[in-house]
């Protein structure tokens, strides 16, 4: 049980930093290209994650929690989907 809490704070931490990745590109005004690159990445691991949880029992409002914890900026969530 430890190992597997342990892959899902993993997991959590690529996120953020992936997403933090994204926020300073676009401050940064980063071409389209570098950009979309780096929501795609945020993207699958914000993905990674979720199958993670899922897979954990974290069913139930798991995107929810998602949005409430790491604060996924809309574009991400579009190409999440598309996933």
């Amino acid at each position: 049980m430890q190992e597997k809490a342990s892959a899902l704070g993993r997991a959590g931490e690529k996120l953020e930093t992936a997403l933090n990745r994204f926020r300073q590109a676009r401050q940064e005004n980063m071409p389209a290209a570098q950009l979309n690159d780096l929501c795609v990445d945020a993207a699958t691991r914000l993905w990674v994650l979720a199958v993670q949880r899922e897979s954990l029992g974290f069913v139930q409002d798991n995107e929810k929690w998602l949005k409430e914890c790491y604060q996924v900026p809309a574009e991400i969530w579009r190409q999440f989907r598309r996933l």
